[in-house]
């Protein structure tokens, strides 16, 4: 086989990998974009949740900080609270306990 033909054969293959390697970087970066956009969707539907509950309760502004602060540092305090609305530990003006 002559040089000419090595060298243009290598250098293709150089080229097939860089394009790999450029195709794979990309699918990762979308890969981490989509984990980040879960993660977002994941904290505003928790922060719903959270609001939801804070209406329940019926807490002031103050207090609906304090339960996100502690909802996101103890997972477990989400259910807890719910189960503390449902019932009927916690009541409000606007609902008497069940």
């Amino acid at each position: 086989m002559n040089p000419s033909a090595m060298s243009g054969r290598r250098n293709s293959r150089s080229a097939s990998l860089e394009t790999a390697k450029v195709s794979a970087s990309a699918e990762r970066a979308r890969f981490v974009e989509g984990l980040d956009e879960l993660a977002e969707l994941a904290e505003l539907a928790e922060l719903a949740e959270l609001a939801e509950l804070a209406e329940l309760a019926d807490l002031d502004g103050e207090a609906f900080s304090t339960l996100a602060l502690t909802s996101r540092s103890a997972p477990l305090f989400m259910s807890e609270a719910r189960s503390a609305c449902n019932s009927g530990w916690l009541s409000n003006s606007r609902k008497s306990p069940r």
